[in-house]
């Protein structure tokens, strides 16, 4: 099929820009709970969708049916669209800095998982699952999961864009819930990355029931810690949420745009002690949330969002570089072509400093080490936040001492940037997870070193 003439076809129609992605994907996923297989499922979906660019609005259409014909009317559906909502904006703007690529990529993979057998994953989830009930009797319940994801997908634009790209990932987890005199202990473990089989393998994936069923026992006997303001050390997971809610998606230039964010003005400003500086970088190798071009064929690039204390880029797409005049970074993502590309992180994660952990903890009188992470919220508009914490333990006099649970950290996310006063030199980038945004879910990754914070609110049940 010709999609340059479709694509000619729009502009004849009056765009100022037209684009089609092509989209094919293929998954499969498995889920065991309580030793019963609950969900097997492998699916495929094709389709195409197109935009159009009219005098600062845009116009989308989608459809399952790549014929010429049905292309067509989708062009002049988005086309249709575009048109009556130019009408209806205040501020028009134009495309600026528009670059064609031109390129094919595919994820680099040692051992396709296509190719190992259905019996082969049956029996990896099936022993995980086996692995957390085995643990302790103390273990109530149980659900591991695992999912595959090969994607296919061809960006062509009117300015000369053609890229192809595959992307390849893959995930498990494990859940374990525990029981016990009234008390109840959750543990949570998961790894993945893009890539094949061999990620599960390289990541250990033979224990990560064990670790989830581990952390789910131990919270039987941890104790509530009283309510306070406290010096906390932050896992790398903790640290990686901070960094992905509290400054990433405020960093997103359509929040900007739309003046709901707490960054909204505030380039070139120090909003962060010097020792902070944090990254959202797609071309990180097998890191879950990575990929070479964007849903818009702009290539990737990392994003040095905060570069020693001084807030440095927003993360951009076509629409917000062209509004706020800057250069396209290349952080547009979709999770089908049945939607647009929104501005969207990648890997995100603060950067390592030089303090070893015993440097971290050694002049804490009392504090709070808090790890991993359940739920939470930011808004992105003030920078509240609050994040449950999975774990975490007591600091005493430069120690490690009694485990925790029930805590919880809360603040304003550029207060708490200032009082971060000392950064680790472990750096781990293997958290992953389903970023939502507007309806849309994509892969994301997050990390960082451990870190430390003064002055933090922590919140507990005494």
């Amino acid at each position: 099929m010709d999609i340059d003439s479709v694509l000619d076809f729009g502009l004849k129609l009056g765009a100022d820009f037209a684009e089609i992605r092509h989209v094919k994907s293929r998954d499969t996923s498995i889920t065991f709970v309580d030793g019963n297989l609950r969900y097997f499922a492998s699916n495929e979906d094709e389709g195409y969708s197109v935009r159009v660019y009219i005098k600062g609005a845009w116009g989308f259409a989608s459809t399952s049916v790549g014929s010429y014909e049905q292309l067509k009317e989708a062009m002049n559906r988005a086309f249709k669209i575009a048109k009556s909502s130019s009408h209806l904006i205040k501020e028009s703007y134009n495309l600026k800095d528009l670059k064609a690529y031109k390129a094919k990529v595919k994820t680099y993979i040692r051992k396709d998982f296509e190719e190992v057998s259905i019996e082969e994953k049956l029996n990896l989830v099936k022993s995980l699952d086996q692995s957390i009930r085995n643990y302790d009797s103390k273990i109530k319940s149980e659900t591991v999961r695992y999912n595959e994801n090969r994607d296919i997908v061809e960006i062509y634009n009117s300015i000369g864009t053609f890229v192809e790209k595959e992307e390849i990932y893959i995930s498990a987890n494990a859940l374990a819930i525990s029981f016990e005199s009234g008390k109840r202990g959750r543990g949570y473990s998961a790894i993945g990355g893009t890539g094949g089989f061999e990620i599960l393998e390289d990541f250990g994936v033979s224990e990560l029931g064990i670790k989830s069923a581990r952390k789910a026992i131990e919270q039987l006997s941890a104790k509530s810690v009283k309510a306070g303001t406290y010096t906390c050390i932050m896992d790398p997971i903790l640290v990686g949420v901070f960094a992905h809610e509290g400054i990433g998606h405020p960093s997103e230039a359509d929040g900007v745009v739309e003046k709901n964010s707490v960054l909204e003005g505030r380039l070139g400003e120090k909003i962060a002690n010097d020792v902070v500086s944090i990254v959202d970088n797609p071309l990180l190798e097998r890191c879950y949330g990575s990929y070479v071009y964007d849903d818009e064929g702009v290539a990737a690039k990392p994003r040095y969002i905060i570069k020693n204390g001084v807030l440095n880029e927003y993360l951009h797409n076509i629409e917000t570089s062209s509004i706020l005049g800057f250069s396209n970074n290349g952080a547009a993502r979709a999770d089908s072509y049945l939607n647009p590309p929104l501005v969207r992180m990648s890997n995100i994660y603060f950067e390592k400093g030089d303090a070893s952990f015993d440097e971290l903890i050694e002049d804490i009188e009392l504090g709070i080490y808090a790890k991993g992470f359940e739920y939470g919220y930011v808004l992105p508009n003030n920078g509240q936040f609050t994040f449950k914490c999975e774990s975490g333990y007591l600091i005493e006099k430069g120690e490690v001492t009694v485990p925790l649970r029930d805590l919880s950290l809360s603040g304003v996310i550029l207060e708490t940037l200032k009082n971060i006063d000392l950064v680790g030199k472990d750096l781990e980038i293997k958290s992953i997870g389903n970023c939502g945004k507007d309806g849309q879910w994509v892969r994301v990754g997050d990390g960082g070193p451990h870190l430390r914070v003064k002055g933090i609110v922590v919140g507990g049940v005494e």
